[in-house]
């Protein structure tokens, strides 16, 4: 179990409002409720989500000034916009995390919580439906037919879990949603490399793809366990 040594104001867990009380493992070191200008002074004090805003922050600053310089941009435009969303979509994951992390001590109710909660959410969401739909147009690039079936598939998918993905009350019950998107990349890239092995091309890229989705089931879990 960690115990923060943080800043005074901080509190213990037991003195927190229950809504942010929900990871047994972090004893101290919660910020107490606040208003936004005492969730920026946050930013030079240790708490509990520090390591997250820091680190979130660092990462959006890497997608915005330097992925967008560094990334091959396609000549063709459908492949381009292909890149584009794919970019964005990382960017809102990070956004919503943001600022759910630095300023989720500024609301001190439960319904106020949990609107800033579904925020950072529908950013995770926007990012898994464009990492989808990045997997299933390259992968059938080529194939107009099985492409635009699986690209109506995502479609439908899409809109489907939105919503149940922000009214789902747990960390399991969003990664259940989630798992649909990681349904449709895991067919995906099953028929990538069959099509390959059959016309005898080399597919090397199906461990990146994979490992993607193994970084990505393994931070599910530890999200719904709060390991």
């Amino acid at each position: 179990k960690m115990l923060l040594c943080s800043s005074p104001c901080c509190q213990p867990l037991e003195k927190v409002e229950s809504h942010r009380a929900f990871n047994r493992h972090v004893l101290h070191g919660y910020r107490p409720s606040t208003g936004i200008r005492g969730c920026l002074k946050s930013l030079f004090y240790l708490h509990n989500e520090t390591v997250n805003v820091y680190t979130h922050v660092l990462y959006l600053l890497f997608l915005i000034v330097v992925a967008p310089l560094t990334i091959s941009w396609p000549s063709n435009s459908a492949l381009w916009w292909v890149v584009f969303l794919n970019l964005c979509g990382h960017i809102s994951c990070m956004v919503g995390s943001v600022v759910y992390h630095l300023f989720n001590s500024l609301l001190q109710s439960a319904s106020e919580y949990g609107m800033l909660l579904q925020f950072d959410i529908a950013g995770i969401w926007f990012a898994n439906s464009m990492n989808t739909f990045n997997y299933v147009f390259l992968s059938f690039y080529c194939d107009t037919t099985t492409r635009n079936c699986f690209l109506l598939l995502h479609i439908v998918v899409s809109a489907g879990t939105f919503l149940p993905t922000l009214r789902a009350r747990t960390p399991a019950g969003r990664a259940v949603v989630f798992a649909l998107f990681a349904l449709i990349r895991a067919v995906t890239t099953f028929m990538r490399q069959h099509y390959s092995t059959a016309v005898g091309a080399t597919n090397s890229a199906w461990v990146y793809y994979a490992l993607t989705d193994v970084y990505l089931f393994v931070g599910a879990v530890i999200n719904a366990g709060r390991f």
